[in-house]
């Protein structure tokens, strides 16, 4: 080939030599480029060379559980195609694919990958090869996930998609079932005596050896600002005095190496309406009458009536235990009663008032006073004939 171009500029032509010399680089430069530009004129749907493969997946974060949403990073790698170090003229047509121009990522929750996805990327420019799964694809905690690539090289060859297989996303840290210790019996049997409050227990389940959890609270649904126990790691319970006819809400965080984990499900907490009685400490009476007077923490207008029953010690007539005094409901609104019925000698009067929810008499759903007042020798062992002077 070379030498009929030699005859054909030299012989042909006539040319002389200088001329000959210049012509003849023209021409072998010609043959260079259009070698070069045939590679890179080759189809756009030619399928890139690439030895393409995955390299697996990491994840940072707690070995067992994982506090944030899952962000796996994904990892694949590619050999480039053979290239003579020194090339031979001309330069052969070598497939293109020598460099990643671009990739694409989808994953899926199916091996098929049927539409619609849990997430993919769409091309992505870069020869990069790892991809950081975003928060916003939206990842859940204890999710098996299918995941597959392609990708594309200097002249937009394609590869075929390949399969990476599958990774399994760690559990969530978070503390979940939040609830009463005891649903069935969620409240103790009568208020906190101190401070007219409810009192109950929140437990919940948790993965994985947290340092400490964070139980809050709020009175509305919204931000939950109001930090009511730090328990350790090894507690999963809280224990709460809240008002009665109060509805409050919480939540509790695991805290692993002073980083908060996301949120349990929010509880709810609807305590009861009223808290038990409390008799006032009674200092004024005689041998004629005894008055008893209390008060009641809640809402009120749930009480149907209140009872009084006192319980008689050292009377010679004999002892009367629980004995209701009234013969009639005492109204909602009526916080005091006269016990008239007095007799001398050592006695012990022992009284305890009852906050009833129904209106039987006696009543079936109630409150007892939290301490029982006790009057002693009211009469101050006036002989017996005194009585009833």
């Amino acid at each position: 080939m070379i030498s009929k171009i030699k005859k054909f500029i030299f012989y042909k032509t006539g040319a002389k030599k200088e001329t000959y010399i210049f012509t003849f680089v023209l021409v072998v430069l010609f043959l260079i480029s259009s070698t070069v530009m045939a590679v890179y004129l080759l189809p756009k749907d030619d399928r890139t060379n690439f030895l393409l493969g995955t390299g697996g997946v990491t994840m940072t974060g707690v070995s067992t559980c994982y506090i944030a949403t899952p962000t796996p990073t994904l990892l694949w790698y590619y050999d480039k195609p053979f290239v003579p170090v020194t090339p031979k003229l001309p330069l052969p047509a070598y497939p293109p694919g020598e460099n990643q121009k671009a990739y694409a990522i989808q994953i899926d929750d199916e091996a098929s990958f049927a539409a619609p996805r849990v997430h993919e990327t769409g091309w992505k420019l870069g020869a990069t090869t790892s991809y950081p799964v975003p928060p916003t694809a939206g990842l859940l905690h204890g999710t098996t996930y299918y995941w597959r690539l392609i990708v594309a090289d200097m002249v937009n060859s394609t590869s075929d998609w390949v399969s990476a297989g599958s990774f399994t996303t760690p559990v969530n840290c978070s503390p979940i079932n939040l609830n009463y210790l005891d649903p069935v019996t969620p409240y103790t049997s009568s208020c906190n005596q101190a401070t007219d409050e409810w009192i109950t227990n929140l437990t919940w389940d948790y993965y994985g050896s947290p340092d400490s959890f964070l139980v809050e609270e709020t009175t509305a649904l919204g931000a939950f600002i109001a930090v009511v126990g730090t328990p350790d790691g090894t507690t999963n319970q809280q224990a709460l005095s809240i008002p009665p006819d109060t509805t409050r809400y919480y939540t509790v965080k695991a805290i692993y190496n002073l980083v908060p984990s996301d949120p349990s499900n929010i509880f709810q907490v609807d305590t009861p309406s009223v808290c038990n009685p409390r008799i006032a400490p009674i200092n004024g009476y005689n041998c004629d009458c005894i008055t008893i007077t209390w008060t009641t923490a809640g809402t009120l207008g749930d009480v149907d009536h209140y009872e009084l029953y006192r319980t008689t010690t050292g009377n010679y007539h004999g002892d009367v235990t629980n004995e209701m005094l009234n013969t009639a409901p005492i109204p909602n609104n009526q916080f005091s009663y006269d016990d008239c019925d007095i007799d001398s000698g050592s006695i012990t009067y022992t009284y305890k008032v009852r906050t009833c929810l129904d209106a039987a008499l006696p009543c079936t759903d109630f409150l007892d006073s939290y301490d029982n007042e006790d009057v002693v020798n009211p009469c101050q062992d006036l002989p017996i004939w005194i009585e009833g002077r």
